[in-house]
């Protein structure tokens, strides 16, 4: 192998530490990478998707990668397996449970390849349980975050696709929804739009949050109503995109800045009892009167 790589992954990792791991890998190399997985505390779930979306990402494009995962027989291992982890890369790992059927509960991470929108009967059964919403806002919910998945293998002219993982975390009631791509980005994506080619690229994540902002292939409404949604019912996204990165917390948005992230990376958290609906915002922005 052309380069040879150990990435140690603990309860402190972030997405943003892993990006800056990932940073220094040459993707027309051939790689080994060993993955010393930590067994003491919680692995955030988004830095195992960041890792199988940049693996196969290389592997797709040729480059002959071997991933070698220091096992263990710990929970932290099991729980990586058990959401595909080892799967999405073509790891063998020998599982210490038994697995049960995770349907409305867990989308494990999931490859959607190129112009492909058919996972949306998955994300609907998520939102069907434990969220209270009437029926007509689960319906709503569960389409804009189907436009997201749409965004991501379609107008992300991504040639992998993207990688998405769900998963509710019932002792908490709060919903993890990440959805990553290796496309264009978003500036590059929103620059085919002349009204938009000045913008910096820090500047094209913030406008990309805007009602109705589209490079013209889209309508622009998925990301403006799911990060309104998001900041009106006290949850979190972070959206990474090029060298910048847009967070939300609660009300609060932030920028800054990052190693740089081919594609786009996009994880939402909210609670199972949001105040604001779908519909409530949909009614703000005069939604129904203008499609």
């Amino acid at each position: 192998m052309e380069q040879k790589f150990t990435f140690k992954i603990n309860r402190n990792t972030t997405c943003f530490n892993v990006i800056d791991f990932l940073a220094n890998i040459d993707k027309n190399k051939s790689l080994e990478l060993t993955i010393d997985i930590d067994c003491i505390g919680f692995i955030n779930s988004e830095n195992y998707v960041i890792i199988s979306s940049y693996i196969n990402e290389m592997k797709e494009n040729g480059i002959d990668v071997a991933i070698i995962v220091n096992k263990k027989n710990c929970n932290t291992l099991n729980y990586a397996s058990r959401i595909d982890f080892f799967k999405s890369l073509g790891v063998d790992f020998e599982e210490n449970f038994r697995r049960h059927d995770t349907s409305g509960n867990l989308i494990p991470i999931t490859k959607i390849d190129p112009n492909v929108y058919d996972i949306s009967q998955d994300i609907l059964d998520v939102f069907k349980n434990d969220f209270k919403l009437e029926d007509a806002d689960i319906d709503q919910l569960s389409f804009i975050m189907g436009e997201m998945v749409c965004n991501a293998t379609i107008h992300s002219k991504s040639k992998s696709g993207a990688y998405l993982y769900c998963q509710k975390y019932k002792q908490i009631d709060e919903l993890e929804f990440i959805l990553i791509d290796s496309g264009i980005g978003v500036k590059e994506s929103l620059i085919k739009n002349e009204k938009f080619v000045s913008l910096s690229n820090q500047e094209a994540l913030i406008k990309a949050l805007e009602y109705e902002v589209t490079n013209g292939e889209g309508r622009g409404h998925g990301l403006f109503f799911a990060s309104e949604f998001v900041r009106r019912n006290n949850g979190s996204m972070v959206l990474i995109s090029g060298e910048n990165h847009l967070v939300i917390n609660n009300e609060t948005i932030t920028t800054g800045t990052n190693s740089y992230w081919n594609g786009v990376f996009l994880k939402f958290k909210f609670k199972f009892d949001p105040k604001i609906s779908i519909y409530d915002l949909m009614d703000e922005a005069n939604y129904e009167l203008t499609n």
